[in-house]
């Protein structure tokens, strides 16, 4: 038996063949350890001379996880270039290898894929032992983005007062538009580089510091800029918390904070009469589901500080009510919730519906003479509707607002608990 053959994962990874005394005799990546390692020992598989030579030397196999494939090929690139192991030289064909080159020979320094680098205005990264390196590169260029126009291309570009396609699909931070200044943009390579060298740590901790840094500075536009960088990295990475020592990688109450600040000023704004030192420290989001009226049940879900605070979430069973009847229905939740909890005072309560949702919650809270602020966000054009003291306000939030992005969360958070226990109930009868 090999020893290290029983402790394959399906994680992504590199693994390390060794012979006698050992011996390091390849190094491989692999999206999924177990898949590709077992490959070499499976009698039906067909290996070449050179490989079945290897395979009848390994005796033993390391394997080092990693969060996802492009950190598998950059560390494998580290550990053969450390290593040179014999097998890596026979089986790889040097011409389809490549660097990875920062090239700041240029206003704007390009990042491209090279067989050689050429001088010392270039800084190289691999070699990386495979062709196919060109769409690792463009996963990586939607976390930290690039230019690759000529000055000619700039001067164009500047003159229109556009980006190039690549800038308006953020892969390239657009600096012919002054959209990044060439200070900026050269920070954003030094990042490039970190993460090229295997430093995601390091990387993750220093954005996080700069996103925390600019919030404290009350620069929102750039704490987000670093929000959404964070996430594109992490994206990249297919990251595990291990890679942070096991705490999140976005500062989960930094966002939540900017987000519960853009829903305050949102509210404020669109009427609702909100106490001066008002915040949504606790919001409770309410949904029915039902088969027409069959099975019905409720869902109450609570956000504190807006973070997700799944203790307190609680499920109902509807009562004497026939027929589908959703505004009846969140009205009789929403009544029994406030006379079981009344010590309990909610923020903000959000409903999954429209009007008549709405004017039944505001009904039921008259009949116990209990009134908290109340606001409902309606499915597909996604419409924010707020009662006010003559009729409705009804608002559009953007896309990219943090306070819809907050009460989206909510909102669907209660439908799905609602949903989950309503599918609960009809298997248990079927």
């Amino acid at each position: 038996m090999i020893h290290g053959l029983d402790k394959l994962t399906s994680s992504a990874g590199v693994y390390i063949f060794k012979g006698k005394e050992n011996k390091i005799l390849y190094i491989g990546k692999a999206s999924n350890l177990k898949n590709r390692v077992s490959s070499y020992f499976q009698p039906s598989t067909q290996l070449s001379p050179r490989i079945a030579e290897m395979v009848n030397q390994v005796a033993g196999i390391t394997l080092k996880e990693t969060a996802g494939e492009i950190p598998a090929l950059i560390l494998e690139s580290q550990l053969i270039k450390k290593h040179l192991p014999p097998f890596n030289t026979k089986i790889k064909d040097d011409k389809s290898s490549y660097f990875i080159v920062i090239d700041y020979n240029y206003e704007f320094p390009r990042v491209k894929l090279s067989r050689t680098v050429n001088n010392s205005s270039q800084k190289a990264f691999g070699p990386y032992p495979e062709t196919n390196l060109i769409w690792s590169l463009k996963t990586i260029r939607r976390a930290f983005g690039w230019a690759d126009c000529g000055s000619a291309k700039i001067a164009r570009f500047k003159k229109l007062n556009r980006p190039c396609l690549y800038g308006d699909v953020n892969l390239c931070p657009a600096p012919c538009i002054n959209k990044i200044s060439a200070k900026d943009y050269k920070k954003n390579l030094v990042l490039l580089e970190k993460f090229l060298a295997g430093k995601y740590l390091t990387l993750i901790k220093q954005l996080k510091k700069q996103m925390i840094q600019a919030s404290s500075e009350q620069d929102y536009e750039r704490a987000l800029l670093y929000r959404d960088q964070l996430t594109r990295l992490e994206r990249v990475l297919n990251a595990k918390t291990s890679l942070v020592d096991n705490s999140p990688i976005l500062d989960e109450d930094l966002l939540a904070q900017e987000a519960l600040e853009s829903l305050s000023k949102t509210l404020k704004k669109a009427g609702v009469d909100l106490p001066k030192d008002w915040s949504a420290e606790r919001i409770e989001a309410y949904d029915i589901s039902n088969l027409q009226g069959d099975q019905a049940v409720g869902s109450m879900v609570v956000f504190t500080q807006g973070i997700a605070n799944k203790s307190e979430y609680r499920r109902f069973r509807i009562r004497g009510i026939k027929g589908p009847n959703d505004a009846a229905m969140i009205a009789q939740v929403v009544t029994r919730r406030l006379n079981r909890w009344p010590h309990i005072k909610p923020n903000l309560l959000l409903i999954d519906g429209g009007k008549p949702q709405l004017k039944a919650v505001k009904e039921a809270m008259a009949k116990v003479n209990i009134f908290y602020p109340l606001v409902s966000l309606a499915k597909r054009e996604e419409l924010l509707i707020i009662p006010i003291k003559k009729g409705y306000n009804i608002i559009k939030l953007p896309g990219d607002s943090s306070a819809l992005r907050l009460l989206q969360q909510v909102r669907d958070q209660s439908h799905y608990f609602a949903l989950s226990y309503h599918r609960l109930l009809r298997s248990k009868t079927i």
